[in-house]
Protein backbone atom coordinates (compact mmCIF):
# COMPACT_ATOMS: atom_id res chain seq x y z
CA UNK A 1 0.00 0.00 0.00
CA UNK A 2 1.27 3.48 -0.86
CA UNK A 3 0.61 6.69 1.01
CA UNK A 4 0.60 10.23 -0.35
CA UNK A 5 2.56 12.88 1.49
CA UNK A 6 3.30 16.55 0.85
CA UNK A 7 6.66 17.65 2.13
CA UNK A 8 7.02 20.89 4.10
CA UNK A 9 10.29 20.39 6.01
CA UNK A 10 13.41 21.72 4.28
CA UNK A 11 15.31 18.41 4.40
CA UNK A 12 12.32 16.54 2.96
CA UNK A 13 11.72 19.16 0.25
CA UNK A 14 15.38 18.88 -0.78
CA UNK A 15 14.83 15.17 -1.43
CA UNK A 16 11.27 15.11 -2.81
CA UNK A 17 10.20 18.64 -3.78
CA UNK A 18 6.92 20.23 -2.70
CA UNK A 19 4.40 18.27 -4.79
CA UNK A 20 2.71 15.30 -3.11
CA UNK A 21 4.71 12.09 -3.46
CA UNK A 22 3.69 8.47 -3.13
CA UNK A 23 5.76 5.96 -1.22
CA UNK A 24 5.23 2.50 0.22
CA UNK A 25 3.74 2.77 3.69
CA UNK A 26 6.45 0.58 5.26
CA UNK A 27 9.21 2.85 3.91
CA UNK A 28 7.30 5.93 5.07
CA UNK A 29 7.16 4.46 8.59
CA UNK A 30 10.96 4.16 8.64
CA UNK A 31 11.04 7.97 8.60
CA UNK A 32 8.11 8.40 11.00
CA UNK A 33 9.03 6.12 13.90
CA UNK A 34 12.42 7.76 14.66
CA UNK A 35 10.89 11.22 14.17
CA UNK A 36 8.16 10.44 16.71
CA UNK A 37 10.18 8.58 19.40
CA UNK A 38 13.86 8.31 20.23
CA UNK A 39 15.85 5.85 18.12
CA UNK A 40 17.45 4.77 21.40
CA UNK A 41 14.06 3.70 22.83
CA UNK A 42 13.57 0.08 23.83
CA UNK A 43 12.69 -2.11 20.86
CA UNK A 44 9.20 -2.88 22.21
CA UNK A 45 8.40 0.87 22.38
CA UNK A 46 9.61 1.29 18.80
CA UNK A 47 7.40 -1.61 17.73
CA UNK A 48 4.35 -0.15 19.52
CA UNK A 49 5.00 3.19 17.81
CA UNK A 50 5.37 1.45 14.43
CA UNK A 51 1.98 -0.25 14.76
CA UNK A 52 0.27 2.94 15.93
CA UNK A 53 1.87 5.01 13.15
CA UNK A 54 1.00 2.39 10.51
CA UNK A 55 -2.61 2.31 11.71
CA UNK A 56 -2.82 6.12 11.59
CA UNK A 57 -1.32 6.27 8.08
CA UNK A 58 -3.28 3.38 6.60
CA UNK A 59 -6.61 4.78 7.84
CA UNK A 60 -5.82 8.04 6.03
CA UNK A 61 -4.42 6.37 2.91
CA UNK A 62 -7.58 4.31 2.50
CA UNK A 63 -9.61 7.54 2.73
CA UNK A 64 -7.45 9.15 0.00
CA UNK A 65 -5.98 11.75 2.36
CA UNK A 66 -2.77 13.50 1.33
CA UNK A 67 -0.83 13.88 4.57
CA UNK A 68 2.03 16.25 5.27
CA UNK A 69 5.29 15.63 7.12
CA UNK A 70 4.44 17.56 10.28
CA UNK A 71 2.81 16.62 13.56
CA UNK A 72 -0.50 17.77 12.08
CA UNK A 73 -0.44 14.21 10.74
CA UNK A 74 2.80 12.41 11.72
CA UNK A 75 6.33 13.75 11.83
CA UNK A 76 8.34 12.34 8.90
CA UNK A 77 12.08 12.85 8.36
CA UNK A 78 13.61 11.44 5.20
CA UNK A 79 17.12 11.59 6.68
CA UNK A 80 16.12 9.45 9.64
CA UNK A 81 14.70 6.70 7.44
CA UNK A 82 18.19 5.58 6.38
CA UNK A 83 20.03 6.37 9.61
CA UNK A 84 17.77 4.67 12.16
CA UNK A 85 18.34 0.90 11.96
CA UNK A 86 16.52 0.11 15.21
CA UNK A 87 13.36 1.88 14.04
CA UNK A 88 13.60 0.19 10.64
CA UNK A 89 13.86 -3.19 12.39
CA UNK A 90 10.76 -2.39 14.49
CA UNK A 91 8.84 -1.50 11.32
CA UNK A 92 9.97 -4.73 9.65
CA UNK A 93 9.14 -6.88 12.70
CA UNK A 94 5.58 -5.50 12.81
CA UNK A 95 5.05 -5.31 9.02
CA UNK A 96 1.38 -5.15 8.14
CA UNK A 97 0.15 -5.04 11.74
CA UNK A 98 -2.61 -2.51 12.43
CA UNK A 99 -5.11 -1.90 15.21
CA UNK A 100 -8.75 -2.76 14.51
CA UNK A 101 -12.06 -2.50 16.32
CA UNK A 102 -15.12 -4.45 15.13
CA UNK A 103 -13.21 -5.48 12.02
CA UNK A 104 -12.26 -1.97 10.93
CA UNK A 105 -8.98 -0.06 11.19
CA UNK A 106 -9.20 2.38 14.09
CA UNK A 107 -8.59 6.10 13.99
CA UNK A 108 -5.29 5.84 15.87
CA UNK A 109 -3.90 8.73 17.91
CA UNK A 110 -0.94 9.14 20.22
CA UNK A 111 0.78 11.89 22.17
CA UNK A 112 4.02 12.54 24.03
CA UNK A 113 2.36 12.29 27.45
CA UNK A 114 -1.13 12.08 28.88
CA UNK A 115 -0.20 13.48 32.28
CA UNK A 116 -1.01 10.18 33.98
CA UNK A 117 -4.58 9.77 32.69
CA UNK A 118 -5.61 8.36 29.32
CA UNK A 119 -8.33 10.47 27.75
CA UNK A 120 -11.64 9.53 26.21
CA UNK A 121 -11.56 10.99 22.68
CA UNK A 122 -15.00 12.57 23.11
CA UNK A 123 -13.70 14.55 26.09
CA UNK A 124 -10.96 16.08 23.92
CA UNK A 125 -12.58 16.27 20.47
CA UNK A 126 -16.10 16.06 19.11
CA UNK A 127 -15.99 12.38 18.20
CA UNK A 128 -15.99 9.55 20.71
CA UNK A 129 -14.41 6.24 19.78
CA UNK A 130 -15.18 3.30 22.11
CA UNK A 131 -11.54 2.18 22.23
CA UNK A 132 -10.40 5.38 24.00
CA UNK A 133 -11.30 5.45 27.68
CA UNK A 134 -10.38 7.47 30.75
CA UNK A 135 -8.09 5.54 33.09
CA UNK A 136 -5.02 6.07 35.21
CA UNK A 137 -1.78 5.50 33.30
CA UNK A 138 0.83 4.20 35.76
CA UNK A 139 3.50 4.06 33.04
CA UNK A 140 3.11 7.74 32.16
CA UNK A 141 3.13 8.62 35.87
CA UNK A 142 6.35 6.62 36.42
CA UNK A 143 8.01 8.16 33.34
CA UNK A 144 7.06 11.67 34.46
CA UNK A 145 8.46 10.96 37.93
CA UNK A 146 11.82 10.21 36.30
CA UNK A 147 11.74 13.08 33.80
CA UNK A 148 8.72 15.42 33.58
CA UNK A 149 7.19 15.83 30.13
CA UNK A 150 4.53 18.31 29.08
CA UNK A 151 1.19 16.56 28.58
CA UNK A 152 -0.69 16.97 25.32
CA UNK A 153 -4.14 15.74 24.21
CA UNK A 154 -3.65 12.39 25.96
CA UNK A 155 -5.68 10.24 23.54
CA UNK A 156 -4.07 6.89 22.69
CA UNK A 157 -0.47 5.97 23.43
CA UNK A 158 1.54 8.10 25.78
CA UNK A 159 4.91 7.84 24.06
CA UNK A 160 6.82 8.34 27.31
CA UNK A 161 4.55 5.83 29.03
CA UNK A 162 5.19 3.29 26.26
CA UNK A 163 8.94 3.89 26.46
CA UNK A 164 8.87 3.42 30.25
CA UNK A 165 6.76 0.26 29.99
CA UNK A 166 9.01 -1.26 27.31
CA UNK A 167 12.15 -0.46 29.31
CA UNK A 168 10.53 -2.33 32.21
CA UNK A 169 9.76 -5.49 30.25
CA UNK A 170 6.27 -4.90 28.83
CA UNK A 171 5.93 -6.28 25.26
CA UNK A 172 4.61 -4.03 22.51
CA UNK A 173 1.32 -5.90 22.09
CA UNK A 174 0.54 -5.40 25.81
CA UNK A 175 1.44 -1.71 25.52
CA UNK A 176 -0.96 -1.36 22.59
CA UNK A 177 -3.70 -3.30 24.43
CA UNK A 178 -3.43 -0.95 27.40
CA UNK A 179 -3.73 2.26 25.37
CA UNK A 180 -6.34 1.05 22.87
CA UNK A 181 -9.06 -0.85 24.76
Amino acid sequence: MNIKIRMTRADNIAQFGTKPVEMPIEEYLCGVVPAEVYESSHREALKAQAVAARTFALKRALAGTVMDDTTLFQAYRYGLASSSPRSRQAVEETAGQVLCFDGAIIDCFYSASNGGLTKRSGDVWRKHYPYYVNKTDPWDIAANAEKPTKASHGVGISQIGAMWAAKNGVPYNDILAFYYD
